[in-house]
């Protein structure tokens, strides 16, 4: 999963209280409105308890759960793990993560937690930590350290020892500072990799899946790279981690760079698998200058909003644009249908994307002109905007909540491939007391033509959404069943010979999203629709 550290979310000051906000999306076609569903959790709005300087570090759906991973910076608390079904209930099967400073090891003798990330797998939730330990007071050592939990919660008591790996990455060194602001933590094929800076030094950590160090990358699985060790356009003075991927089994990572002159630049480097910097990258340069991606408004900005792998391509985002490349990062000129090579954002900035089972892409973010103003893009297989879905392609999130600004940042598709939209949202900038609170929100379609849809298993039915009757042209003898999401029975009707334009009275369920069942002679069919 990807790591969070978007500008956009940094323009919080320190002392505010971040949150992670979840919007739920039905996929239904000809969506031209919507509204949110009052009767989805807590009058619609699901809060989640997050605590002061916190950073959302990483969400994925996976084993039927939405888990959540954030962390209280620079407090005694650094990591908080939860899940949540795809209705925003709490998932009660899942044991909570709550790792305390004091839990962790090395940290005795005036150790110092310095920064903490987190990685959210199919196999498991890794929570990584890299720990100053105190050697003599005058002297420390820097300790990377990795917690593995299942996907349930529970302590994968098979990794590491007893479900804790480490690894020394600097011994015995004058007090340094290491920079935590863009640590991160990458999902490889066969484990993970930390990535962390200091001011002038590169480190890169890989464990295997079970908590060996994989003593073929690096120096026993430790890679520092300083500033003689890197290729770069001019010479760097300091430098530190924007955005990472790994893709086609190498990783790629965006470095800001000052350099001794203090001119600004951006990069991309490229690295080979033992963990040294890829030569062949860039036309034999061993980079690749951004600065063609990142202008905004006639300015350049170092930082991409968007570093993405997807199937055979690799993603960059900046303001307005979404890129695509090969294999090769060859440029897909065809992408956004335009033939300019690359996708219209419509005057906004992605901050991630998310492919469904259709092949579209859900782009959560912000408008690049006001970033307190939340929206989701849906384009095409092809980068052209979807413009059967909300308003010509976007849904904006209008909040109720009074000076409340929300950025959405990443997209999870369930089981059932709805999009769940996370993000942050924080109130009382103007007061400059910032509190924020987590929300979980439902979309609902406000469309009540009379246009027949189709699902997967092709029962007819109109409209959908819908608040008295729902016909079905062609149904077949058996019976038509309404469940709550729960499973339970909430109607049964009866037919016993085949009938056209069957209708069926709703008007008195309570707004919600139920399951259709009709239970035929030879077939069962099911599709959910929403009672407004």
């Amino acid at each position: 999963m990807y790591n969070s550290h978007n500008p956009y979310l940094m323009m919080l000051s320190r002392g505010s209280r971040y949150s992670i906000a979840l919007l739920l999306l039905f996929s239904i076609s000809s969506i031209h409105a919507q509204v949110w569903d009052d009767s989805f959790a807590d009058d619609g709005r699901l809060t989640l308890s997050v605590y002061e300087e916190d950073q959302l570090h990483a969400a994925r759906f996976v084993d039927g759960r939405l888990i959540v991973a954030y962390s209280n910076d620079y407090g005694d608390d650094p990591f908080f793990v939860r899940a949540y079904e795809a209705d925003g209930s709490v998932d009660l099967t899942f044991q909570p993560i709550g790792v305390l400073g004091l839990d962790l090891p090395f940290l005795e003798d005036g150790g110092l937690l310095l920064a903490q990330t987190a990685t959210i797998m199919n196999d498991g939730i890794y929570l990584s930590t890299m720990c100053k330990v105190t050697s003599d007071f005058t002297t420390y050592d820097y300790m990377a350290q990795v917690l593995k939990y299942n996907t349930n919660g529970s302590l994968n008591t098979s990794f590491g020892d007893n479900g804790l790996a480490t690894a020394m990455v600097l011994s015995d060194v004058p007090n340094m500072f290491w920079s935590g602001g863009f640590t991160g933590s990458l999902e490889v094929n066969d484990g993970i990799i930390l990535l962390g800076n200091s001011n002038d030094t590169l480190c890169f950590v890989k464990f295997f899946d079970d908590g060996s160090l994989d003593f073929g990358f690096g120096e026993n699985g430790i890679k520092k790279l300083e500033n003689d060790d890197l290729v770069l356009p001019e010479e760097p003075g300091e430098y530190g981690f924007r955005k990472w991927v790994y893709f086609n089994n190498q990783v790629y990572c965006q470095l800001s760079v000052t350099t001794l002159d203090n001119v600004l630049f951006t990069a991309l480097i490229r690295f080979n698998a033992d963990g040294s910097q890829d030569m062949s990258f860039g036309n034999n340069q061993g980079y690749v200058d951004l600065v063609p991606y990142c202008y905004f408004d006639g300015q350049y900005n170092w930082n991409l909003s968007v570093l993405q792998a997807i199937d055979e391509y690799l993603y960059l985002g900046s303001h307005f644009e979404l890129y695509r490349f090969n294999s090769n990062f060859e440029q897909d000129m065809s992408f956004g249908g335009t033939g300019l090579g690359y996708a219209s954002l419509s005057n906004g900035v992605a901050l991630s994307l998310t492919k469904d089972s259709q092949g579209r892409f859900y782009v959560p973010g912000v408008y690049a002109t006001d970033p307190s103003i939340p929206r989701c893009l849906r384009l095409l297989s092809n980068g052209a905007i979807d413009t059967s879905f909300g308003d010509e392609g976007l849904l904006i999130y209008e909040t109720p909540v009074e000076d409340e600004s929300v950025w959405f940042e990443f997209c999870e598709l369930t089981d059932e491939g709805e999009p769940l939209i996370i993000g942050m949202a924080s109130t009382g900038f103007g007061a400059g007391n910032i509190e924020s609170d987590a929300v979980v929100l439902k979309i609902l379609v406000n469309d009540n033509s009379v246009e027949s849809l189709r699902n997967s298993d092709g029962v007819f039915f109109y409209p959908n959404p819908v608040s008295d009757f729902i016909t079905l042209p062609n149904i077949e003898s058996g019976n038509m069943i309404i469940r709550s999401l729960d499973g339970k029975i909430v109607r049964i009707e009866k037919f016993s010979q085949p009938t056209r334009n069957r209708t069926l009275d709703v008007s008195s369920l309570q707004q919600g999203t139920y399951i259709l069942e009709v239970v035929g002679d030879s077939c069962i069919h099911k599709t959910k629709f929403i009672k407004l």
